[in-house]
């Protein structure tokens, strides 16, 4: 399947829809994808936002060895060049790939 949408280096910051991706469980693999996505294909993917924790992100990406800047939204447009998060402002204690019944 491939996306009718053209890669974030062809929008405009005035360009609508936008993709919205769940980092689902902050214990689980979603962060993994999202930030390695980001940081491999970027260039390649659709225009997409993150909804999830700034905090688990950024903590995800050192632990996975990655320098991938986390931008949060304002007003639903990103303000910088970095992966573009709406911000829950939430925390998860848990170890990746470890369930924890808290998170």
């Amino acid at each position: 399947m491939t996306s009718s949408l053209p890669p974030i280096s062809q929008h405009s910051k005035n360009d609508t829809p936008s993709l919205a991706v769940s980092i689902g469980d902050p214990c689980g693999i979603g962060p993994d994808i999202i930030i390695q996505a980001w940081s491999e294909q970027r260039e390649k993917l659709p225009h997409f936002f993150v909804i999830g924790s700034t905090k688990i992100l950024q903590r995800r990406a050192e632990q996975l060895g990655l320098d991938v800047a986390i931008t949060t939204l304002v007003d639903n447009r990103a303000g910088g060049a970095g992966l573009p998060v709406l911000d829950l402002d939430g925390d998860a204690e848990g170890i990746p790939a470890t369930p924890e019944a808290a998170d």
